[in-house]
C-alpha cells in the first residue's frame, strides 16, 4: 500500500529483491509516479549520459588528440576548480531557488560536457572544462539538498542509498553503452547523443519534476544566504567533515584518471575502460545500498567509522596488485565500492551536523572540500602515472589513512 508519506518499494535486480520501506513527500497528491519514481528516472538517465565524460575522456584525448594524460589531469582539474569557485554560490541558490530549478541548470551545464568529444583546440576545450564544472556544482547542491529534504530523517539512509543507486547504474549503463558507440561510430556522433539527450532532460524535468519542501529563507537574497557561511564554518564538527570530504576525495580524483587511463593503455580500446566503469558501478551500486540500511540500522557514527578503515585498505591493494590487469581490476571494484559507500554517508552526516534549512549551504561548504580534493588528485594523477602506475594509489593510502583519523572526530560528539 502507499500512504502520503510511506512508500513500499520491492527493488529487483540481478542479484535478488529486497524491500524497502521509506518515507518520502509525495507531491501532487501523493501520485507515487511523480514524486518518487520521475525524479529517480531522470537523475539515472543524465547519469547516464554523463558518464562519457568521466569515462572516456582520458582515451579521447589520448587517441584522437594525441596528448598525455597530464591534459586530461589539467581539463579535470579545472573543471573541478570551476565547480568548487561556484559550490557555495549553489548552494545559497539552492536555498533561495529551491531544489529542482537548480538542479535543473545543473542538468543544462552537463549537457556541454558531449562537445567535449567534438572539439581539439586546448582553449576550447579548457571553456568547456569552465562551463561543465559550473553544471556540476548546481547538479550537485541541486540534487543532494533535494535528496535531504524530499526523505525523512530516520530514513534518510535507505533514502540516500536508493538516490545514490539510481545515479550509479545509470553510470554504469552509460559506461558501458558509450564505451561500443565510441568505438563503433566514433567520439562525435556519441558527443551529439549526450548533447540532445540532456536537453531532452532539462524540458522532460521542467514539466515532471517536483519540487520538495520548502525553504525558510526564500525571502533572504543570495548574498544574505552567503553571509550564513560563516555560521556553519564556525562549528567544529563541520570543519572535521570537511577533511573527511577532501582527503579520500584527493585519491578518488587520482583514480578517475589512473583507471581509464591505465586500461586504455593496457588494451587500446575504448571498450575496456567502458566495460571497466561499468562493472565497477554496479558493485558500486551494491555497496551503496548495503550502506544505507547500515546507517539505519546501526548509526551513522560506527558506518562511517568502519567505511572509513576500507577505503585506505582497498587503495593500498589496488597499488599492489597495479603490474597484474585481473588483480588491478578487481582491486579497483573494491575500492570504488567504499569509495562510494562512504559518498552514500554523507547526506545523513551532514543532516546530523545542521538543519534542514541549511541543507543547499553545508552540500555547497562539503563540495568545495570535494573539488578541492578532486582538483589536487586529478592534476597530481596526470603527472604520477608517467612516472609509475602505481605511484598515486600510494600517496592515496597515506591520505585516506588520515581520513580515518577525521571521520572518528566529525561522528564523537
Amino acid at each position: 500500500m502507499l500512504s502520503l508519506i510511506r512508500l513500499r518499494v520491492v527493488q529487483r535486480s540481478w542479484f535478488g529483491s529486497e524491500t524497502i520501506v521509506t518515507q518520502i513527500p509525495c507531491p501532487g497528491g501523493g501520485r507515487f509516479l511523480r514524486g518518487f519514481l520521475i525524479p529517480l528516472f531522470i537523475l539515472a538517465v543524465a547519469s547516464a549520459l554523463v558518464a562519457p565524460f568521466w569515462s572516456l575522456l582520458p582515451a579521447y584525448v589520448e587517441k584522437s588528440l594525441g596528448q598525455p594524460p597530464t591534459l586530461t589531469g589539467v581539463l579535470f582539474g579545472t573543471c573541478i576548480i570551476s565547480s568548487g569557485i561556484l559550490f557555495l554560490p549553489g548552494g545559497a541558490v539552492a536555498d533561495r531557488i529551491g531544489s529542482r530549478r537548480t538542479l535543473l541548470l545543473g542538468f543544462a551545464g552537463l549537457g556541454l560536457s558531449g562537445l567535449f568529444f567534438m572539439v581539439s583546440s586546448r582553449p576550447s576545450l579548457f571553456m568547456l572544462s569552465v562551463a561543465v564544472g559550473a553544471g556540476s556544482a548546481f547538479h550537485v547542491t541541486g540534487s543532494m539538498s533535494y535528496l535531504m529534504r524530499a526523505v525523512s530523517t530516520a530514513r534518510l539512509g535507505v533514502g540516500t542509498g536508493v538516490f545514490f543507486v539510481s545515479m550509479t547504474l545509470g553510470m554504469s549503463a552509460g559506461s558501458f553503452i558509450f564505451g561500443l558507440v565510441a568505438d563503433r561510430w566514433g567520439y562525435g556522433p556519441m558527443g551529439w547523443i549526450v548533447v540532445v539527450g540532456m536537453l531532452a532532460i532539462v524540458l522532460f524535468g521542467w514539466f515532471a519534476l517536483p519540487e520538495v519542501g520548502s525553504t525558510a529563507h526564500e525571502k533572504l537574497s543570495v548574498s544574505e544566504l552567503m553571509r550564513g557561511y560563516r555560521s556553519i564554518l564556525g562549528n567544529t564538527q563541520v570543519r572535521w567533515l570537511l577533511a573527511v570530504r577532501f582527503l579520500p576525495t584527493s585519491m578518488w580524483g587520482a583514480a578517475s584518471v589512473a583507471f581509464p587511463y591505465l586500461l586504455f593503455i593496457a588494451t587500446g580500446r575504448n571498450q575496456t575502460p567502458g566495460f571497466y566503469a561499468a562493472t565497477s558501478l554496479v558493485g558500486a551500486a551494491v555497496a551503496q545500498f548495503v550502506t544505507g540500511k547500515f546507517c539505519d540500522r546501526f548509526g551513522i557514527p560506527r558506518t562511517v567509522r568502519v567505511v572509513s578503515v576500507l577505503i585506505p585498505i582497498t587503495t593500498l591493494l589496488t597499488g599492489i596488485f597495479s603490474g597484474s590487469f585481473v588483480g588491478f581490476w578487481i582491486c579497483g571494484i573494491l575500492y570504488t565500492g567504499a569509495a562510494w559507500a562512504l559518498s552514500t554517508t554523507m547526506p545523513p552526516l551532514m543532516n546530523s551536523v545542521v538543519g534542514r534549512t541549511e541543507s543547499g549551504r553545508i552540500v555547497g561548504a562539503t563540495h568545495v572540500a570535494w573539488a578541492a580534493g578532486m582538483a589536487f588528485g586529478q592534476i597530481s594523477a596526470g603527472w604520477l602515472v608517467t612516472i609509475d602506475p602505481a605511484a598515486c594509489y600510494y600517496v592515496g593510502t597515506v591520505l585516506c589513512s588520515l581520513s580515518v583519523y577525521c571521520a572518528w572526530r566529525v561522528t564523537s560528539k
